[in-house]
């Protein structure tokens, strides 16, 4: 991985890090433009990565992966977020970047079901009332 992606990842880190002390402050919506500037940022690094070639670049590929993965899941884009761990889980990788790509998964479906469930009860209540 070469310097430039290393420093966009940064720069979305820093974003990221931003956003969450400005959700303190309440001021929401600066943390949601903070946050998907971050998570843009994350999709351009991947977007400039090689095919990774080394367990170290494999490593790195995951990371920012899960990096972006997770800022699209607090950015509300939960099927992305799932999408991007499912692509981060095909890459052979372990430790704290695969335990952050399967609990990415969990959370993703986890939410996915809340919004199918919710989805079945308005219809289901609207029915009741007709």
């Amino acid at each position: 991985m070469n310097e430039a992606i290393r420093q966009i990842h940064n720069t979305a880190m820093d974003l990221s890090q931003l956003a969450r002390m400005k959700k303190h402050t309440l001021d929401g919506k600066v943390y949601s433009d903070y946050l998907k500037a971050a998570y843009e940022l994350d999709l351009y690094a991947l977007s400039k990565m090689d095919e990774p070639k080394s367990d170290n670049e494999r490593l790195w590929k995951a990371m920012i992966i899960q990096s972006a993965g997770w800022l699209a899941f607090k950015c509300g884009y939960i099927e992305q977020a799932k999408r991007l761990a499912k692509t981060g889980l095909a890459i052979p990788t372990d430790g704290y970047v695969l335990s952050r790509l399967e609990s990415l998964v969990a959370k993703a479906n986890s939410e996915l079901k809340k919004d199918d469930f919710s989805k079945d009860n308005a219809s289901f209540s609207i029915y009741g009332f007709l």
